[in-house]
């Protein structure tokens, strides 16, 4: 098969079809599909590569854009670009007395990382406790403030035209609902007005999807011209289990995802939609199916019912896109050898791969503590594993 460029690779894959290898992705989710600072910096000096000084894509994560030398060596296929803070918000971070140190972001939700922490985690929630009447006069951020997108018309413009990269755009939050409506009210308090106050869950969830909506608008005013990807996310999974019940999700949850999947498909159908969520999330699949999501990333193979990708592949592997799965970022990426790395890594492109269909990344952001020689055996293998025609 003649060799495909990194757009057409994609897309092909993107639409079920066998390209001439099977995409990967460092970077293209901003969120997702990333890796940690240090493991980014140690990779390099692996390699006897000194690098450019590293752009972090999240400072909560403390995950780095790849550089050119990255995306090079390993082959990716993939563009991540995302929205700016507003206007109206700058980071300022503040040491705390115990040595950490703490930031509050443009929703006024608190953020603290612990003496020599590797991540920020949220503390302080802006509608802890809210009535509706709270929620009605919460301050939400402005969607369309210019601020979120200055420059990335013309960033987007340049990529398109002069590179061959699947561009994939990730918007403030990546469009949560029901994460976010934790992250706002408190969990405690989210669960229990889910059920037992059904008004004030709704009006968060209102809110956010109007929030939502506006920067989708702006979005795909923007650069919808040259993306060929947008990344929607909510987690509804834990380890062993789903966050929520399936009838629970059904009539609280989904009328706001289905909102924003129609909007996206009515105003830019060629666009192709990626839905993020860890965890054990088997039994809202057919939903997603249902909305019309494209992809979903990134499979977490470590829980309940993720681990048979090739049933996973069976079942659903005609109407969504697995992207991600490629190796389990929680056991074997750290703590395995390189030998079960590549492993893991032949077996999950065995499973997704015949047909298209896949897109192969980590399962999620490589962390701190992953050996640089399991990272390089990771993507090598799946250069070396996801040639098309596949002879298994």
């Amino acid at each position: 098969m003649a060799e495909m460029t990194s757009r057409e690779r994609a897309l092909a894959a993107l639409n079920h079809q066998e390209p001439d290898r099977v995409p990967i992705d460092i970077g293209g989710l901003v969120l997702y599909t990333c890796w940690h600072e240090a493991t980014d910096a140690k990779v390099k000096k692996h390699l006897g590569y000194e690098g450019e000084e590293p752009v972090l894509n999240s400072f909560i994560s403390r995950t780095v854009r790849p550089d050119k030398w990255v995306r090079d060596r390993f082959q990716t296929d993939f563009f991540g670009l995302a929205s700016k803070p507003p206007s109206t918000w700058q980071l300022n971070v503040h040491p705390d007395e115990e040595g950490g140190s703490w930031f509050v972001d443009e929703w006024d939700c608190t953020w603290r990382c612990p003496p020599e922490g590797y991540y920020y985690d949220l503390v302080k929630h802006p509608l802890d406790g809210a009535t509706v009447a709270d929620v009605a006069r919460y301050p939400w951020p402005d969607p369309s403030d210019p601020a979120r997108l200055a420059g990335l018309a013309e960033t987007a413009k340049d990529l398109y035209e002069n590179t061959d990269y699947c561009l994939c755009f990730t918007p403030i939050w990546s469009t949560g609902v029901f994460q976010v409506s934790g992250m706002l009210q408190g969990w405690e308090n989210h669960y229990v007005n889910l059920i037992a106050n059904k008004k004030v869950s709704l009006a968060v969830f209102e809110g956010l999807t109007e929030f939502n909506l506006g920067q989708l608008e702006a979005i795909l005013d923007s650069v919808g011209d040259y993306i060929q990807v947008i990344n929607l996310s909510d987690d509804l999974g834990f380890q062993d289990r789903p966050m929520i019940r399936l009838s629970v999700f059904q009539e609280m949850v989904k009328p706001f995802y289905k909102k924003m999947v129609d909007f996206i498909k009515t105003k830019r159908p060629d666009i192709k939609i990626v839905f993020h969520s860890d965890g054990a999330i088997a039994q809202f699949l057919p939903d997603f199916v249902d909305l019309g999501l494209d992809a979903i990333n990134p499979v977490q193979v470590s829980c309940t019912g993720m681990d048979d990708t090739a049933k996973l592949k069976r079942e659903f592997g005609d109407k969504l896109v697995f992207w991600g799965a490629g190796i389990d970022t929680q056991f074997t990426l750290p703590g395995g050898t390189v030998e079960d790395v590549r492993a893991e890594v032949n077996r999950r492109i065995r499973d997704l791969a015949p047909g298209g269909g896949y897109i192969f990344a980590a399962v999620h952001n490589v962390q701190f503590d992953v050996p640089p020689e399991n990272v390089v055996a990771c993507y090598d293998s799946a250069l070396e594993f996801g040639r098309y025609p596949m002879d298994f």
